[in-house]
């Protein structure tokens, strides 16, 4: 058994807060170099360059990239040997958030209520996802997430039928109709497979891979592929879109279509059956497979536990 101190957590919460809001990625960096260089608007030249010079900007004065700094959404792999001693996990988190915001001068942009609109006035509390896996290590990953993208995130399930074709139809669909209130340009995380909730996550963790990198499971569907037959029953898609301005706003909305069942067999003339009174969730994992972040090094925190930030 490992312990690991809940002061600790909270120092490494709170740098990571201010890292994520300050300092963007090389590899976000790298894109928008490879942008400039294939864009023919003059326009957009000259937008992403102000992106690029507003990032050196935020990096060497030290403020923030955007006045918009996101709600934090908080990944945490804890390894089933590690005791997490002096406190709650949760509570370290939220007052690493705490922290970070206060003394890193970042808008407060959390409510406590979507319906009385009280701001909290520091941030929190912050959305967490906790993991736990075979070993004694911890690892956490940051996102500020701003509230722009987080509205233009969509959901919807798809038939059997729909294939992989309709994946992309509707991936297609979401940045057409975001336009821009997601603060573009954007960078998208979809997941496919599972129930409403899983899709969602899986979503949220491909935001963490490096720009342009590929699904790394081995089981994914070639880029060649134009049908995907073994889907079954039916799969859950959701697109995630990641902030690189400013965004605005935080109450998240999705939509869910109805799926009708399907009978086996022989084809019926019956019409079909809808599941009473909610939208059918039913779902398995298509052979895309789950969208895993990528572990990219930052600073970890010696004998402790490995940290990642990231700008949403």
């Amino acid at each position: 058994m490992r312990d690991v101190h809940v002061s600790a957590i909270v120092d490494a919460i709170k740098k990571l807060c201010i890292d994520a809001n300050i300092e963007l990625e090389p590899d976000m960096l790298r894109a928008f170099d490879r942008a400039l260089a294939t864009e023919r608007s003059p326009a957009g030249k000259q937008v992403l360059q102000i992106l690029k010079d507003n990032a050196e900007m935020a990096r060497t004065r030290r403020i923030p990239y955007c006045q918009d700094t996101g709600f934090v959404v908080c990944f945490v792999e804890l390894g089933q040997d590690v005791h997490v001693t002096g406190g709650g996990l949760y509570d370290a988190i939220n007052e690493g958030v705490r922290q970070g915001y206060t003394e890193g001068y970042l808008r407060a942009s959390i409510v406590r209520s979507p319906f009385d609109r009280v701001n909290t006035g520091d941030n929190t509390p912050a959305v967490i996802h906790v993991d736990v896996a075979p070993g004694a290590a911890l690892r956490i990953q940051i996102m500020a997430k701003g509230g722009g993208c987080e509205n233009r995130s969509k959901y919807t399930m798809l038939t059997p039928a729909a294939g992989i074709d309709g994946a992309k139809d509707f991936i297609i669909e979401c940045v057409s109709t975001a336009g821009p209130d997601a603060c573009p340009p954007l960078v998208l995380g979809v997941g496919v497979g599972g129930t409403f909730e899983k899709a969602a996550i899986l979503s949220k963790k491909a935001l963490f891979r490096e720009v342009g990198s590929a699904n790394p499971d081995p089981t994914r569907i070639p880029a060649t592929s134009r049908r995907c037959p073994s889907l079954s029953r039916s799969s859950a898609t959701r697109t995630a879109t990641r902030r690189r301005r400013c965004d605005r706003g935080q109450v998240k909305g999705t939509a869910c279509r109805r799926i009708p069942e399907r009978s086996s067999g022989r084809k019926s003339t019956k019409r079909p059956r809808w599941p009473p009174s909610h939208c059918c969730r039913s779902s398995v994992s298509s052979p895309a497979g789950p969208a895993s972040p990528s572990r990219r090094p930052t600073s970890p925190c010696p004998g402790e536990f490995s940290t990642t930030s990231r700008r949403a």
